[in-house]
């Protein structure tokens, strides 16, 4: 959402309104992120975004966020009681090198192709995470399901 709201003010570098708003955004969720640490509710970073977003915008970017934001508004500052990443970072870092291979073969040829990439790529990065030997993971798996 901050990013949208860094593009606004790039699309319009004269708006004010487009300025003020990323500002307040990015202000707000780096209170929000520091908030959690000392187990901060989030009460009071909703109440904030509120009297944000209860502003008219006449800049129509800022109308495409503040609809996005309205919409998961329950769902913004979870990560500050939940103790977890306010950003999605990690799960693009996760699936960078799949998306480099995806445009470097010119993706897969069928559905099947694809699907069957998807899930070796999951166990291999599961395996990864847990640190596990991907081969015999997978011997053990095809065994269990060749005996029973």
């Amino acid at each position: 959402v901050i990013r949208h709201s860094s593009n606004a003010c790039k699309k319009y570098p004269q708006s004010k309104e487009a300025k003020k708003f990323h500002d307040s955004l990015k202000d707000l969720y780096n209170r929000s992120n520091r908030a959690k640490k000392c187990k901060r509710n989030r009460t009071f970073f909703e109440n904030t975004l509120k009297r944000l977003l209860s502003k008219r915008f006449h800049n129509p970017e800022l109308v495409k966020i503040k609809k996005f934001l309205t919409k998961h508004f329950d769902e913004i500052f979870v990560f500050v009681e939940k103790n977890i990443d306010g950003t999605n970072n990690a799960a693009e870092r996760a699936i960078r090198n799949d998306v480099i291979i995806r445009k470097i073969s010119g993706g897969n040829r069928s559905p099947n192709g694809r699907r069957d990439y998807e899930v070796i790529s999951s166990i291999m990065q599961t395996c990864q995470l847990r640190n596990e030997d991907f081969s015999e993971t997978v011997m053990d798996e095809l065994k269990s399901t060749a005996y029973g």
